[in-house]
């Protein structure tokens, strides 16, 4: 509906800079000049809708709108099908995502910057002579800082501490705003994001972590939607970048087909994944996901079983990480709604409802664990579960953990890993190793085995999410991220935003 609002208003501007006394599509003539001001002029008039200024004779003729299948670009008749948003650019009737600068419409190839006097792309060659950080004038950098430092000049420099407050010390990567000096670093299969640095499973895409459901486009190094192939399959590629559930356990191997076989695994230091031959190491449990060969901690709850990166959240209706909009306006420290913050709060004082108050902790009552009330912990040191000494009511108290299969009776769940807090207070995603009968599989939103569910056709797809032309993104009837490229074509109208017009 924004681009058939698009239209509406061009074609009213357009309207009302033509005379009242036009002549119509077929007489050939443009409009006469009377001194509006005109966006399609034409020899010495001004050319109405549905029809294209012939540049040879200075004549406006009549023509056909053609936007099907097309979201911008040309609409045959001098007008466009749309625009582009955000770092954008227009192709062969369809927006792309520009990995590098957008320059008078066009997108830049990698090493080329935009010349500010033509509005033109063109050719860069980086300079970092004597330089260790910054710009190298082509838009890339000479090289990052060590923490502690900032960049001045093109030259790292120290930062004096006393005025670093990474926002009260809570953030773990980054620049520091209020001093520019380096609060942290992440390692290489990690990435920084809102001063957190997380773990992507899988090869970053320029600079992204693609979601479960998505693959990183080569062409535009952005992450889009896939379509995952896992039916008949319980292991092995998903050809989405990640794997069909519910995996192989230890000292089996996923086959070419997707099936499980037994093997014997070669680990080493290995604790989770396949090794170099495929057969499995093991998985991880509790909060844990598997990150290289080992099981690396999630800062937020795993969404069945995947480590949702900032910026997403797990959807509670499939169980899948989705992409979602940080929502900070107006708040300076507290959750940012999408797994990260909109700042933090430093010493002596907490967030509440986002913003900064003033407090005093509070160990009373004989409090040795848990939360201080102002972002601190009781105690001098951790329970220690190695004595069966759990946080429990703030205080370090003797328990038992339930066993995994106790956690799942209780849950109910027949299948897959359920995460649960256990009688313990602990976070855990058990290891339940019981597969479902054949001709069943394990559904990750219930944890019960059903049949298979089988995906709605393209047709189906595109008729449920009211879409009678152009392309289609969402989420199917088998909760997978999906897109259909083309869900029909308009017989002498164009397509908008999904409908004939």
């Amino acid at each position: 509906m924004r681009v058939l609002a698009l239209s509406l208003a061009t074609a009213a501007l357009v309207l009302a800079a033509c005379s009242k006394e036009s002549t119509s599509p077929d007489a050939g003539g443009p409009t006469p000049d009377t001194g509006a001001a005109c966006n399609r002029p034409c020899g010495s008039g001004c050319c109405e809708i549905g029809t294209a200024c012939n540049q040879a004779t200075g004549v406006c003729e009549a023509c056909t709108l053609d936007c099907t299948g097309k979201t911008c670009g040309d609409d045959g008749c001098g007008g466009t099908c749309g625009a582009c948003s955000g770092n954008q650019t227009c192709g062969d009737g369809r927006c792309t995502a520009c990995a590098t600068t957008i320059c008078g419409g066009t997108c830049c190839a990698s090493g080329q910057v935009c010349d500010a006097t033509t509005s033109q792309c063109k050719a860069c060659t980086p300079d970092c002579t004597g330089k260790d950080c910054g710009d190298n004038g082509c838009g890339g950098s000479c090289g990052t800082c060590a923490v502690a430092q900032r960049c001045v000049a093109n030259k790292c420099a120290g930062c004096d501490l006393a005025l670093m407050d990474c926002l009260g010390f809570e953030m773990k990567c980054g620049d520091d705003p209020a001093t520019g000096c380096v609060c942290g670093t992440c390692s290489s299969e990690e990435y920084c994001s809102g001063g957190s640095c997380a773990y992507c499973a899988r090869p970053l895409c320029n600079g992204a972590c693609c979601l479960e459901g998505e693959l990183c486009n080569a062409s535009t190094l952005a992450c889009q939607a896939c379509q995952s192939q896992c039916q008949g399959k319980t292991c092995g590629d998903d050809g989405c970048g990640g794997t069909c559930a519910p995996g192989c356990q230890p000292n089996q191997a996923c086959s070419a087909q997707g099936t499980c076989a037994t093997c014997t695994a070669s680990c080493g230091t290995r604790k989770c994944g396949p090794d170099k031959d495929g057969c499995s190491c093991g998985s991880c449990t509790g909060n844990d996901t598997c990150v290289d060969g080992l099981c690396q901690p999630c800062a937020r709850p795993l969404c069945n079983g995947v480590c949702c990166a900032p910026g997403s959240k797990c959807d509670s209706a499939t169980n899948r990480c989705q992409r979602c909009q940080p929502q900070c306006d107006g708040k300076v420290c507290g959750d940012d709604g999408c797994g990260g913050l909109c700042g933090g709060c430093s010493s002596g004082t907490k967030c509440l409802a986002g913003q900064c108050t003033a407090c005093a902790p509070d160990c009373s009552g004989g409090k040795n664990c848990g939360d201080d009330g102002c972002g601190g912990t009781c105690g001098s040191a951790p329970c220690d579960p190695q004595q069966s000494l759990f946080c429990i009511g703030n205080k370090c108290t003797q328990c038992t953990p339930e066993q995994d299969a106790e956690i799942c009776a209780r849950l109910q769940a027949e299948c897959g890993t359920p995460y649960a807090v256990d009688n313990c207070g602990n976070r855990r995603g058990p290891s339940w190793g019981a597969p479902c009968p054949e001709g069943k599989e394990c559904d990750p939103r219930t944890f019960k085995c059903a049949t298979p569910c089988a995906p709605e056709t393209a047709a189906e797809f595109c008729a449920r999410l009211e879409r009678e032309c152009g392309p289609a993104s969402g989420t199917d009837n088998c909760g997978a991220v999906r897109s259909v490229n083309d869900c029909g074509s308009c017989t002498g109208t164009p397509c908008v935003a999904g409908q004939c017009q």
